[in-house]
């Protein structure tokens, strides 16, 4: 190649044809379309082709949402496209990463980015949101709404609350009534328009977004009643999929999608019907100690994380070839039930441990975290065994004391892993390396939710803190970067809080800017202004005479 390609024209390029430079570029990684950007002209005009990125933006979006959302096979290349942009900017994360991306290689540089934080194991910045006004007690639930960009928390008040992610703001908080009685929210899903809602009491609560510009984000339509009170919950489509005490129930709430609220209009309230019940109960284990406390479903196939260190597969399938042939509630012959038993069980109960499950990938595999903390991956395609014990390989070891409760695990695609304990999130990679630890000094965690640009994890102190790994989105206001001291004042225990009083009250003596900290994790506006700390060395003096010690000089100590 001649160092003068540009004008000479022998830069490589120009003698393929266009069907063939598009099959070779489609060959490439990320990385190396990035740099083809910056060779030369020729070179930056090839690399800006969507076609380029489309396999690329693709496999993104599937691992993102473990492939149960995945792109109908009829679609041609440039539909494809198009649904891309519109699915990436309204549905995959809650942080408005994707709203500026006109074309597929837009997305593709912000995934980039975004799969380049996560790996590093340390997020860009923090904030802490609830200040005590919102929520006074302990957070027991929450859910991600990205068309609103917002998250939903509910504590054990029974105040439901509705959070603006990029502004930290609560625009909304209501309290929901059933018979009576003030609904305490369990569990939390949100689907579309739906939002379904599960309380203490056994009731599940169904609402609908409000989109005439009311007060209340999601008014509410009607309620059902399980058997027993729900312990987890899913929705897929207009099919609510609950866990119970040894069992699991499909619902239909297709009549909620009506306009309209029943109490507005003067109606009774309507009841979702009920599909059908799988019994999951072992009559070796008592009922109450049979819960089903995690539950996913993917390609027809439903998977519970059940009490006793336990899980379950259950799928509608032909007994030779293992295929899933329908959903679970249109099938007209008993589901197929294959049991997981995990390390150190023999079936029985474990002292009401919580077996938690979560999918990784894209190509159907789960992650199980037994009662010990350790997590195994496991391949939706076992052996035809009714009963098998995935114990050979171990992915990520169990936790050391004192804090082993794992609360939950979940996987961003198929590179990262989180491990939420008590005290901290774990991060690994994909094949269980650890990476990073983001320690909770808001007390212990008790509900937590992953999105592909931040993490958002509530405590049993009321505590609601959102630690984004989206460079260039924090809230100012509330939160800095994690190497800042500001960034960690608002998230100290009361010993650490006296301390920082201290050091700052000593930094104030000694004349330090405090009022225009570095902020990391975010550009600084052209139009800011930042003070200089004020240098009082007499500009006659020598840098030597300026750092000598003087006799007879005093510090100044404040009072703590």
């Amino acid at each position: 190649m001649a160092a003068d390609g540009i004008q000479s024209g022998m830069d490589g390029l120009n003698g393929f044809p266009n069907e063939v430079l598009a099959l070779i570029l489609e060959l490439l990684d990320l990385e190396s379309l990035f740099k083809c950007y910056d060779v030369c002209q020729s070179w930056r005009k090839c690399s800006l082709w969507e076609s380029n990125y489309l396999p690329h933006v693709i496999k993104a979006y599937t691992e993102i949402t473990h492939g149960t959302r995945q792109l109908p096979a009829t679609l041609s290349g440039s539909e494809k496209t198009l649904r891309l942009k519109e699915l990436f900017k309204t549905s995959i994360s809650a942080l408005p990463v994707f709203a500026a991306c006109g074309t597929l290689r837009d997305i593709a540089v912000v995934l980039h980015r975004l799969d380049k934080s996560w790996l590093s194991g340390c997020n860009t910045s923090y904030a802490s949101l609830n200040t005590g006004d919102v929520h006074q007690m302990p957070l027991m639930c929450m859910a991600i709404d990205t068309e609103s960009g917002s998250i939903v928390t509910g504590d054990s008040g029974g105040i439901v609350a509705f959070w603006n992610v990029s502004t930290g703001c609560c625009y909304s908080k209501s309290i929901f009534m059933s018979s009576g009685h003030r609904n305490v929210p369990r569990h939390i899903e949100i689907e579309g328009d739906l939002l379904v809602m599960t309380s203490t009491g056994g009731v599940v609560v169904v609402l609908k977004r409000d989109r005439s510009g009311g007060s209340t984000p999601f008014i509410r339509m009607g309620e059902f009643f399980p058997n027993i009170r729900p312990t987890s919950i899913r929705i897929e489509g207009h099919i609510c999929i609950v866990g119970e005490a040894g069992a699991v129930s499909f619902w239909d709430l297709s009549m909620f999608s009506k306009s309209g609220s029943p109490s507005l209009l003067g109606q009774d309230p309507p009841f979702a019907s009920l599909l059908m019940t799988i019994d999951t109960s072992n009559p070796n284990i008592p009922l109450s100690e049979s819960q089903v406390y995690s539950l996913f479903y993917r390609d027809s196939q439903l998977y519970l994380g059940l009490t006793g260190n336990r899980m379950q597969q259950i799928i509608s399938q032909s007994k030779k070839s293992w295929t899933a042939i329908k959903e679970l509630w249109e099938s007209e012959e008993p589901p197929h039930i294959r049991l997981a038993l995990g390390p150190g069980s023999q079936g029985h109960s474990s002292g009401g441990s919580q077996s938690k499950l979560c999918p990784i990938g894209s190509d159907g595999d789960i992650l199980v975290s037994w009662a010990d903390s350790s997590i195994y991956r496991l391949a939706s395609n076992t052996d035809e065994e009714l009963v098998w014990e995935p114990r050979s390989d171990c992915l990520i070891p169990a936790a050391l004391w004192p804090y082993r409760d794992c609360v939950g695990i979940y996987a961003r695609g198929e590179q990262v892993i989180c491990r939420v304990k008590r005290n901290e999130i774990e991060i690994f990679l994909g094949n269980g390396v650890p990476i990073g630890r983001i320690p909770c000094n808001l007390g212990d965690i008790s509900c937590v939710l992953i999105d592909p640009a931040f993490i958002a994890l509530g405590t049993r102190e009321a505590g609601l803190c959102i630690y984004y790994f989206a460079p260039g989105h924090q809230i100012l206001a509330l939160g800095q970067g994690p190497s800042s001291s500001v960034a960690t004042n608002s998230v100290q225990t009361p010993l650490l809080k006296r301390k920082h009083t201290y050091k700052r009250k000593y930094q104030e003596a000694m004349g330090m800017d405090l009022e225009n900290p570095l902020v990391v994790g975010t550009s600084i506006s052209p139009n800011l202004s930042l003070r200089v700390p004020v240098n009082n060395t007499l500009r006659a003096s020598s840098p030597r005479l300026a750092l000598e010690s003087k006799t007879n000089t005093k510090i100044p100590v404040p009072a703590p």
